[in-house]
């Protein structure tokens, strides 16, 4: 049966019409071809045809997405009223199933695939309790879990990811706290190389309103925050190859 949404009038609070929610459908394209995940099945296209098609898929799909990396089809889904994650690899060229592998028995939500690095496929998801975002690494060939770290995925460079980590407080304390780890993607080794920021001459506490993992842009090389105080807004630079308790490149370095 159809999960319907009834939509009503706000001034009168009539049922207008029932609209039938929109079922989860992911695609990427490779090449010239194109991969299409949705509940029931998983196809490819190329030129407008259909390649090969790979029915009873994700019969009860919440959340889809697709990538291909690394020789390997890659679909993360969460399925039926638990949510439940799953990562699956397909050979791209066929549809055959690889392997499948659970990624959480919770219910896990803000699922990501977020890439292929060093043999292994990084999956970022919310569960709990405690719910806090946490990092999933796969091995690309068999689908093994070799590891579950918490923490957001800021990006990953090689054998390296850098998260922001701030463990179990749920509300972040202070805008000059950047708790940063570098994770070892071969080795499963949390590096921490967090810092607090110092306060620029004469313009106060670092705001707390500009903390978080939207006000940060990694690179390659470098973490920067962009942060406030009562002169203005500044950036920090972190290198995150470097140790804990660095300083970091503040610009400007003073208030105008």
């Amino acid at each position: 049966m159809r999960r319907v949404l009834a939509t009503f009038a706000l001034v009168s609070g009539v049922a207008l019409w029932p609209c039938a929610l929109a079922a989860p459908r992911a695609q990427t394209t490779s090449g010239k071809v194109t991969y299409i995940a949705r509940p029931g099945a998983l196809v490819a296209q190329k030129g407008g045809r259909e390649m090969w098609r790979n029915k009873g898929l994700f019969r009860e799909a919440q959340t889809l997405e697709v990538l291909v990396s690394g020789g390997k089809l890659l679909v993360l889904s969460s399925e039926g009223k638990s949510r439940r994650a799953s990562l699956t690899a397909f050979a791209p060229g066929t549809g055959k199933r690889l392997w499948q592998t659970p990624i959480s028995d919770e219910d896990s939500t803000d699922l990501d695939l977020r890439g292929v690095t060093a043999g292994t496929v990084l999956v970022t998801a919310v569960w709990g309790p405690p719910r806090i975002p946490r990092v999933i690494v796969a091995g690309l060939e068999g689908g093994e879990i070799r590891f579950k770290k918490p923490g957001e995925l800021l990006g990953y460079t090689g054998k390296y990811a850098v998260l922001l980590d701030y463990g179990l407080n749920l509300e972040v304390p202070t805008g000059a706290w950047l708790p940063l780890v570098r994770l070892d993607l071969e080795q499963a080794r949390r590096t921490y190389i967090g810092l607090t920021l110092p306060e620029r001459p004469g313009c106060g506490k670092v705001l707390s309103r500009q903390a978080g993992k939207s006000n940060l842009k990694y690179d390659n090389r470098f973490v920067t925050a962009l942060r406030q105080d009562d002169c203005g807004l500044f950036t920090a630079k972190v290198d995150w190859y470097g140790k804990a308790g660095q300083k970091p490149i503040i610009n400007p370095p003073r208030g105008r």
